[in-house]
């Protein structure tokens, strides 16, 4: 079996100002999710002008973060949430949801549909080659914090894990 390579979760620091894998996976794949839907918006059957991309990946930012920070509080963390509502607002203490992402992204799709005009069924069309990318960087960071372990398994392409609470 392979053991977990222990991997900084901070990629550099520069004073008190500390970069993190999460936050760079984030940037990598709102930038992703750039760079394919600027390409397609110059399809001639695109909903979306290229100029409008930045703006729908703006949208698209701005409801993952809430709506994954909503959704985190709100599915995982409630009873801390009844005890202490400002832990709502501690996104360094970390927490967030994917169903809460999708939840946000699709509510500002439907927003970002509505202000230019798109009928949903388009843009829903439009991003869906898109909203991948997000979440797969986010896989990575996963590996990174050595998060999201499987089962026990005795099979010799295995990867351990040194924060499996079943290994601790």
């Amino acid at each position: 079996m392979l053991h977990y390579p222990a991997i900084d979760p901070v990629i550099f620091s520069l004073g008190p100002l500390k970069v993190h894998w999460y936050g760079a996976m984030y940037l990598l794949g709102f930038v992703a999710a750039w760079w394919v839907g600027t390409r397609r918006a110059r399809q001639p059957w695109s909903p979306f002008t290229p100029q409008q991309i930045e703006d729908l990946v703006f949208y698209a930012a701005i409801g993952v973060v809430l709506g994954g920070r909503f959704g985190y509080v709100f599915f995982y963390g409630f009873e801390q949430f009844l005890l202490e509502p400002l832990w709502l607002f501690k996104v360094w203490e970390g927490g967030m949801s994917f169903h809460g992402g999708l939840l946000g992204v699709f509510a500002a799709l439907v927003l970002y549909a509505r202000k230019t005009g798109v009928a949903l069924s388009g843009a829903c069309d439009f991003v869906a080659p898109m909203a991948p990318l997000g979440p797969r960087f986010g896989r990575l960071a996963n590996f990174i914090h050595a998060e999201l372990y499987g089962r026990a398994t005795d099979a010799p392409r295995a990867l351990v894990f040194p924060t499996d609470p079943s290994r601790l």
